[in-house]
Order: structure tokens, then C-alpha cells, then sequence
């Protein structure tokens, strides 16, 4: 989304929705021809820019940062050889065509996340590109206290909701 501000010279919750209405992850996938007006977005802009510039600033960083992903597969041995495939998750996860971009960056199978099954621990208002960050906090308490533990399980929701409220009001 800085990268989108910064190129389209524009305010960054202007970036993000232009992200979200019309991002796409594969630039060969967008014509120059359709052409976003970003005066639907921030009143006083008369920009007008392509889709497929919009696409080149998406597919640029998101090819950088599965650069860096997969430097530390590497490291690992395990580049390319990961049984389950890539798991997408997060705001970014909506993008158009991301699936495709980070099967070919990769070399792994790809799949967008089902998070229904982890609704119960989930607050209805946490956006998506939360999820990360919030599925870290569950992984740590389960790690310290352990979900086994009497009461702790059917503590969790109400637990991370009252968290969600202190950082989020």
C-alpha cells in the first residue's frame, strides 16, 4: 500500500482502497486500457491511472517479499518441496491472481486460507489482514498455557476479544 501511495501520490487510506477495488497480483493480467479515476476515492483527486500500472506496483513488492520467502526456504531446504503448498491469508490474500504469482514465484502448490473453522476464536470485527498477528497471539498462549487445560479452551474467544478491544476500540 506504500508503494502504491508513494507512485500514485496519493494519501495512504486512498492507496488501500484503490488496493482493495482494483489491486490485482499479476500486471499481464491487466489492461492498459481500463482506467481507474481515483476521484472515486479522495475527493479533490483527478488522477486517472491504468489498471495495469496499478498491477506493476502490486506484482513488483509482492515478487520482492516472495523473493524473501523463498531465501528462507532455502536456507531450510525445503524450496519447492513443501507437501501442503503455500498458504495465502490476510488483507492481501484478496488480491486478484495472487495464487498464480506466488505458485510461479514458489514453485508450490497454492491455496487462499478457509478460516471458518477458526471463527469461534476470532472476533466478528477483525479484518483479514489481522489474522497473521492474531493467529500468532493465539499460538503463543496456547504455547504458555496450553488449550488443554481446564476452562482455557472455552476461555479463548472471550479472552481474545477483550484483547481485540484494548487494541482496537
Amino acid at each position: 500500500t506504500n508503494d502504491i501511495a508513494n507512485a500514485l501520490q496519493v494519501h495512504f487510506d486512498t492507496a488501500e482502497r484503490v488496493k482493495i477495488g482494483f489491486g490485482q497480483a499479476l500486471a499481464s493480467k491487466a489492461s492498459k486500457k481500463d482506467e481507474i479515476e481515483l476521484s472515486q476515492f479522495a475527493e479533490g483527486e483527478e488522477t486517472v491511472v491504468s489498471k495495469k500500472y496499478l498491477a506493476e506496483i502490486i506484482e513488483a513488492r509482492t515478487s520482492e517479499i516472495l523473493d524473501f520467502v523463498n531465501d528462507e526456504l532455502k536456507k531450510l531446504g525445503k524450496a519447492g518441496k513443501l507437501p501442503a503448498g503455500a498458504v495465502i491469508y490476510g488483507g492481501g490474500a484478496e488480491l486478484s491472481h495472487l495464487n498464480q504469482l506466488v505458485k510461479k514465484e514458489l514453485k508450490l502448490s497454492t491455496r487462499k486460507a478457509n478460516l471458518d473453522h477458526f471463527k469461534n476464536y476470532f472476533p466478528e470485527d477483525v479484518p483479514p489482514q489481522y489474522f497473521g498477528a492474531y493467529s500468532l497471539v493465539l499460538w503463543q498462549l496456547d504455547s504458555i498455557f496450553g488449550s488443554r487445560q481446564e476452562g482455557f479452551g472455552r476461555g479463548l474467544p472471550g479472552f481474545m476479544k477483550k484483547l481485540w478491544d484494548i487494541f482496537v476500540p
